[in-house]
């Protein structure tokens, strides 16, 4: 859907909820393509992974955008430019895909960096750090994989995209999402309570 589409969408969500004159005097033009921005950045972090858009990613080793440490059995990913969110990953020795990742400010993180006491192949865990691997000389941000080996099957992540780009299916709780955000710039607590409400309906209406 086109942006001025969405647009239009949006203020017809803010219609439904506060019609007539209530919101007449706020700017909204002024305000709606940076809440727009940031709602779709939001969706794509927190929405069910199942409504949202997947990229595969087969990382290469000759450019090294995997990296095996046979001394620890970690694998280092780099994390591609538009990353913004892991959706699947598995090693095929493991018993069970990652689909979340931890940072270094975790509590579980300093138990991986020791072999006795990190995750191992039946609770694989990865963490999504700023380092620089073995090997490479310079810093970057990668998937630590712990208890990996070489070869990775293709891994599926949310990267990040313009509301246009969505699909329109994706359109309405942006819209709601959206039309929150305005309400709580212009101060109305209650109708952006109500526009919350309605994109927590429809989440939760839908289904695998």
């Amino acid at each position: 859907m086109t942006r001025s589409g969405i647009k239009d969408i949006i203020r017809s969500k803010m219609d439904e909820l506060a019609p007539g004159d209530q919101i007449s005097g706020s700017p909204i033009n002024k305000h709606i393509d940076i809440e727009l921005e940031e709602a779709t950045n939001w969706l794509l972090m927190n929405a069910p992974l199942f409504l949202l858009p997947k990229e595969p990613y087969e990382p290469s080793r000759e450019d090294k955008e995997i990296i095996y440490d046979s001394g620890t059995q970690n694998a280092y990913i780099l994390v591609p430019s538009e990353f913004l969110r892991l959706a699947y990953i598995k090693f095929p020795d493991w018993e069970k895909p990652v689909f979340n990742l931890i940072t270094e400010e975790h509590p579980d993180y300093p138990i991986q960096l020791n072999p006795y006491t990190q995750a191992g192949k039946s609770k694989p865990i990865v963490a999504h750090i700023y380092y620089n691997p073995p090997s490479v000389g310079e810093y970057d941000n990668y998937l630590l994989c712990f208890s990996a080996e070489e070869d990775v099957d293709p891994i599926l992540y949310i990267k990040k995209q313009k509301a246009e780009a969505l699909n329109d299916k994706l359109v309405e709780p942006l819209a709601w999402l959206t039309a929150a955000r305005l309400f709580q710039i212009f101060g109305y607590g209650d109708k952006y309570k109500l526009a919350v409400e309605q994109y927590n309906n429809f989440i939760a209406s839908q289904k695998i």
